[in-house]
């Protein structure tokens, strides 16, 4: 290829050459990420064609790197957090890594160990993990600013990584982490960019700040500068046998240097708004160098490091290798021992840490305390409880309190307000317990005597007892408590203990809540944990990030040398999970699903959707297509997703089915007690019909009424088993039984009326009109504004929070979804966007659910324990949606008349 000049370009303040210059290309193709294009677009070196490789739908990719032998393009995308591989051709697409990783900022491929090494600048870490992305192991975490682009040698067993933090720096160390050390350094830079020559033996950086491209050997030594530009931004650097290659953020196109004339810049593949990550696929790669680690995983199980003249074999994050030096298992704890969990203040980590011995061994212990790592999880994933089985040796983990009994796990839920149990033999998943909560925190088990203690720290704190099912609900305690936490229990004397993080207290009292007395004060203390050796309380103080010991006349305490939080703690011993009999451990107790209860009774559990036998063994289904759900009215029809409000976040992975199909479904509402769903449809002949389709029996529909009157919203009182419409066009209210009889206009003369909602307990009735929120009595009677808009305003769809007596609804015009109470005072805006279609509401507990159409959206707002109001996005549906109900006993329970 040999082209003429035919103009010069002036950049950078120098000259740039377009790419028609003399060049023999050294290799096939550029890879280029670009966070604006939001793709990876190879470019063929020999005459700079482009095309968009079919990866996917790519939101912010950053490093990009590839392995010419299986044909693999490695991304990271630091908006959604993962890392991902796929062919060039678009398929094999996979996330290989999520969990724990935050911005990839830069990315590494150790062909001949078959590993990938990565950095993260927000996490601070530097990690490892097989191509595949199994066996995760973080190397660096520690003594890191900013950490940027990373590149590995596997022949000499080295890894490098660049670090613009306050003290800039490149790193050089083992590729198993070991002999750390700072080869480059200097003040006021900002390293990015990072490639080897792996032909001279020197590494070559760009900077970002001082806008150079500079080189040395692999031990930091003999520096040349290479080039300088007068553009801020420098990011990506690759390199050929003859050139470097670079982009800058502010450049829209890659840049090539040729080594032997560096101050010529030449332009390459325009059209990159905001090029991020480079990697040049060489002519040469096929030559893979070869490494310890080259020939079956140089012998490891897991993870093979090249290191200097050798190798390491590693293991995944809280694995350790084994006696034979190759093999890897999890670290195991010891009895008796403590653990307790750690969140770095730095690095946000979370761990679960050990102290052999019980508090005497504590006590006489000299020095520093030998805390051993028991395993470590990185953002998004945190641990904020921790429980075991020790006789099957298992340790759990989750997001809130957690205690085990038989097979059974226990776990408090103080976001979406219940109590549940896992059986974690069978998966079996039970909610025992989910009205009256508020905020539920500290739960702990007694197997001999057969009941679960919970403590709730919401608006009216209090301390609850409950058989192992849930039945026999009793507060034992209610007065002066603030926010209590932690839990144990004394199973030889009977007594309950419990933290209170807001009065810096530890509090006992008997199993039915009688004899309360303090059992230690300290003020300037955090007590967010406890748990009981048979001697002493333990505590975690989260606010001195330390454990104490006391038995009521003194105390002892272990602080960790790490800046870390203390969350929950645990005595690891067989006495805190002494063996009893119980009749779940012969056969299930005879139960078809789940067993509870003690030596001296025990009751079955059936699964959502089943009830329990007169037998009370047996579990039979309910009759009815679901017991809760989510349902969406859509073009289609009513789309059914299951209904676990903790899943769905993860809705759009969630399979559903149509409970209606066919035509177009504007609004539904249902009563629960009589298993009828009730629906407003859209008719071939461009009128709407009401339908009931009833679930039990033969699920069949009828059509209790039809207009051409524009029928919009409806809503079921379930109390007094009417059901409430609106009419757009006619302007007008009707009423009528569940069966459709005894019809009639209820209000008229309105303003094109769209949604409904009912009252029941207030015996009143909202809905929407043009510009306006409305009320009146179930009767139609009292008629007033309770909100009224001087702009341009279209409330469509209305929502109202019985337990907190609070209306919601969203505006189609002003794309907002709002609240106030129920006679219009204290109005919110929670929510506000632009383009968007906004037409169905509804609530559930603290949760809020609307639909968009105009997008084909569903989000869900909740108020969380600050009380702030969150907002996310569940899903994207293939069809508009309109009505939208979460199908629960909750949600229409049968309230006294007032």
């Amino acid at each position: 290829m040999r082209c003429e000049i035919r103009h010069l370009v002036p950049f950078l303040g120098i000259f740039l050459l377009p790419w028609s210059v003399p060049v023999t290309p050294t290799a096939d193709f550029l890879l280029v990420a670009d966070d604006d294009l939001q793709t990876i677009t190879e470019v063929n070196i020999a005459d700079g064609t482009k095309r968009p490789l079919p990866l996917g739908q790519l939101t912010h990719p950053q490093a990009v790197s590839y392995d010419p032998r299986t044909d693999h393009v490695y991304w990271t995308d630091y908006w959604d957090e993962v890392i991902m591989r796929g062919h060039r051709n678009g398929s094999g697409i996979e996330t290989l890594a999520d969990s724990g990783v935050i911005t990839a900022d830069g990315l590494a491929l150790d062909l001949p160990g078959q590993n990938m090494f990565w950095t993260d600048l927000h996490a601070e870490t530097i990690s490892v993990a097989r191509l595949d992305g199994r066996y995760v192991r973080t190397l660096v975490s520690r003594g890191v600013g900013h950490l940027g682009d990373i590149v590995v040698d596997p022949a000499n067993g080295y890894m490098f990584w660049t670090d613009w933090g306050v003290y800039s720096r490149i790193e050089r160390a083992a590729m198993d982490g070991t002999g750390r050390t700072v080869i480059i350094s200097y003040i006021f830079g900002r390293p990015r960019g990072l490639a080897i020559d792996y032909t001279e033996q020197r590494l070559y950086w760009s900077d970002a700040a001082y806008r150079t491209i500079q080189s040395a050997d692999l031990s930091g030594h003999n520096q040349l500068h290479l080039t300088s530009v007068h553009q801020p931004g420098l990011f990506g650097l690759a390199l050929d046998n003859l050139h470097v290659y670079w982009t800058a953020w502010n450049v829209p196109y890659v840049v090539v240097t040729p080594k032997a004339s560096p101050n010529i810049h030449q332009q390459f593949a325009s059209g990159f708004p905001s090029p991020n990550g480079i990697y040049v696929n060489r002519t040469d790669a096929d030559a893979v160098p070869s490494s310890a680690c080259s020939v079956s995983n140089g012998g490891c199980r897991e993870l093979c490091l090249a290191r200097p003249r050798g190798r390491t074999c590693a293991c995944r994050n809280s694995w350790i290798l084994q006696n034979d030096s190759s093999s890897c298992g999890p670290i195991v704890p010891v009895s008796p021992s403590f653990l307790w969990i750690d969140r770095e203040r730095t690095f946000d980590s979370t761990s679960v840490v050990m102290l052999a011995g019980d508090s005497s061994g504590v006590r006489g212990m000299t020095g520093s305390f030998p805390i051993t790592t028991l395993l470590t999880v990185q953002p998004p994933s945190y641990i904020d409880a921790i429980d075991y089985d020790i006789r099957q040796n298992l340790l759990f983990w989750v997001n809130s309190g957690t205690k085990t009994i038989y097979m059974n796990l226990y776990y408090t839920d103080g976001v979406y307000n219940w109590i549940g149990m896992v059986n974690y033999n069978t998966s079996y998943h039970h909610v025992i317990a989910q009205t009256q909560l508020d905020r539920p925190r500290g739960i702990v088990v007694h197997p001999m005597r057969g009941f679960l203690f919970w403590n709730d720290w919401g608006k009216e704190p209090k301390i609850e007892r409950a058989t192992l099912s849930g039945e026999n609900r009793t507060v034992l305690v209610k007065d002066s408590l603030q926010r209590p936490s932690g839990m144990v229990i004394d199973y030889i004397n009977d007594r309950l203990f419990w933290a209170d993080t807001g009065l810096d207290v530890i509090e006992s009292c008997d199993l039915d809540g009688s004899n309360r007395r303090i059992f230690y004060a300290l003020p300037g203390t955090l007590f967010y944990d406890i748990t009981f050796d048979g001697m002493e309380i333990v505590i975690a103080d989260w606010y001195n990030d330390r454990l104490i010991f006391a038995n009521g006349t003194d105390e002892v305490t272990v602080g960790d040398s790490r800046a870390a939080y203390i969350f929950g703690v645990e005595f690891y011993d067989e006495s805190r999970q002494p063996w009893t009999e119980s009749d779940c451990q012969v056969n299930n107790g005879g139960c078809q699903h789940t067993c509870v209860g003690d030596a001296r009774q025990h009751s079955c559990l059936c699964l959502p959707g089943h009830v329990l036998a007169e037998d009370k063994h047996t579990c039979l289904e309910s009759g009815h297509l679901f017991s809760s759900a989510l349902l969406i009215a859509t073009d289609e029809g009513i789309m059914m997703f299951p209904h676990n409000i903790a899943d769905l976040h993860a809705m759009a992975d969630l399979n559903f089915t149509y409970v209606v199909q066919g035509n177009k479904v504007f609004a539904i509402d249902y009563d629960f007690a009589g298993k009828m769903l009730f629906y407003v449809q859209q008719e071939d002949n461009g009128t709407r019909s009401i339908h009931r389709l009833e679930f039990l029996g033969k699920n069949e529909s009828f059509n209790l009424y039809t207009s051409g009157d524009g029928i919009e919203g409806i809503a079921v009182d379930w109390v007094s088993s009417n059901q409430y419409w609106t009419e757009r066009l006619s302007g007008r209210i009707y009423v009528s039984r569940l069966d459709g009889s005894f019809r009639q206009v209820l209000i008229d003369n309105l303003s094109q009326p769209r949604g409904i909602a009912v009252h029941p307990p207030e015996r009143l009735l909202f809905w929407t009109e043009a510009g306006t929120i409305m009320r009146a009595t179930l009767a139609g009677t009292e008629r007033r504004t309770v909100v009224s808009y001087n702009i341009n305003s279209e409330p469509t769809g209305i929502a109202i929070d019985l337990e907190n007596d609070r209306l919601y609804w969203v505006d189609s015009l002003q794309g907002t979804m709002q609240s106030c109470n129920l006679t219009g005072g204290d109005v919110q805006v929670h929510w506000r966007a632009s383009y968007v279609g906004l037409f169905g509401i509804t609530t559930f507990k603290d949760y809020v659910l609307w639909t968009d159409r105009t997008n084909h959206v569903i989000r869900m707002g909740v108020n969380n324990a600050e009380g702030k109001f969150v907002t996310t996005r569940l899903t994207e549906l293939s069809t508009k949606p309109y009505g939208i109900r979460l199908y629960h006993e909750y949600q229409q329970l049968l309230y006294p008349g007032k």
